[in-house]
Parts: structure tokens; C-alpha cells; sequence
């Protein structure tokens, strides 16, 4: 599925009336919580969800030792953590010393690898309106088919995210897709999760 984006009127700085260029906006499906990328991983991979959420724990742990030693810290293909300093303006140089300097912020500029990446796979659509028929089923189909075939697996609300359909309409659209034989659901509960069906 696409990443979407709106348009919007550059805003004028001299409020004169003068009417500005458009420009683009990224305008973001939602937010991917730390337990969905960790059912995610789970799902396809070896690793239980215990395994995972150690690791990012681990790793929250070595973030703020390193950041807090005076270190940047680079992860490989992802980007690099680093701090944004402040203090207090100050016409002399030398009023300026430890105790009034404090963290400002972490930044995190991403890799020109993570860029590159996202940029080959990503493709944009205008964003729809809200009462606006995105998909039909054959191109909610033809998703699912593309989605499984790259991920191996997908969960309900994954699906509802990517279709942008209710609840009750997704379960139902699912349930039709096992009944015709291509897909099959897995897992119960909150783990459940939908795959291809493989050929006999």
C-alpha cells in the first residue's frame, strides 16, 4: 500500500493576502506501537515475544548508559543517536560552565542506507477523503496476496490499518478469503495471525 501525503498552502509570512505556492506533507496512517512490532517479529522469526522485548530492553539500557557517558551512538543501517545541548543566553563566554549547561534533546539523524532503502520501496498516493471508497476487494486481494508473499504472515489489525476498514468488515472480508482457500488463520486471541496457504 501506499504512503500518503496531502497538500497544503505554504503559509504566508507577511500576511498580505498574497496567495502561496502548495507544497506536500506527509500525512502518516498511524503509529506502530512497540507490541505490534513485537508480535511482528515474533511471527517470523524464531524469537519469542519474551526474546524481543529483552533485546529492546537491552538495548534502551546501552542508549542511555552511552548517551549519558558523552557518546553518539550508531546502529548499523538504521542511524545515529546523538545530543542536543542547551543553556541559558549569555553575552560572556565565560559565565557559560557545567552547572547551566543541560540536555536539550537526543536526535536521531536516520542512515543514507535507511533512506535509500525506503526510498526504493515506497510509493505515495494523495491521502483520501474520509467518506471516500479507498480500495476495492479485488485491490484489497491483490494486497493481501503481495503483503503474505514478502511477510509470510499478517494479524487483523494490520490488515484494517493497510485497507483502512472497520472492524467487522475486515473480519468478514478475511473470513471469505479462508472460505475461497488461499489464505488460512493461525494462533488465537490477540496472536492470531493470517498466511498464505501453501500448495499441495
Amino acid at each position: 500500500m501506499a504512503a500518503y501525503f496531502k497538500i497544503v498552502e505554504t503559509p504566508n509570512p507577511e500576511k498580505d493576502g498574497t496567495q502561496q505556492p502548495y507544497h506536500v506533507r506527509f500525512s502518516s496512517k498511524g503509529t506502530l506501537k512497540t507490541k505490534e512490532l513485537v508480535e511482528e517479529v515474533s511471527y517470523g522469526t524464531t524469537y519469542t515475544e519474551s526474546d524481543v522485548y529483552g533485546m529492546l530492553s537491552l538495548l534502551n539500557t546501552l542508549l542511555t548508559r552511552k548517551l549519558s557517558a558523552g557518546y553518539n551512538v550508531e546502529l548499523t543501517g538504521i542511524g545515529v543517536f546523538t545530543l542536543s545541548l542547551q543553556c541559558p543566553p549569555e553575552k560572556e563566554k565565560k559565565k557559560i560552565g557545567a552547572h547551566n549547561v543541560t540536555l536539550r534533546s537526543i536526535k536521531f539523524r536516520p542512515s543514507k542506507d535507511l533512506v535509500k532503502k525506503v526510498a526504493q520501496r515506497i510509493t505515495f498516493q494523495k491521502r483520501p477523503e474520509k467518506d471516500q471508497i479507498t480500495y476495492t476487494i479485488d485491490q484489497r486481494k491483490a494486497f493481501l496476496q503481495h503483503y503474505l508473499a514478502k511477510h509470510l504472515f499478517i494479524t487483523a489489525k494490520c490488515y484494517r490499518q493497510q485497507t483502512h476498514l472497520s472492524k467487522t468488515a475486515a473480519s468478514i472480508e478475511l473470513k471469505q478469503f479462508i472460505q475461497e482457500g488461499w489464505i488460512l488463520r493461525e494462533g488465537k486471541g490477540p496472536t492470531t495471525f493470517y498466511r498464505l496457504k501453501e500448495e499441495a
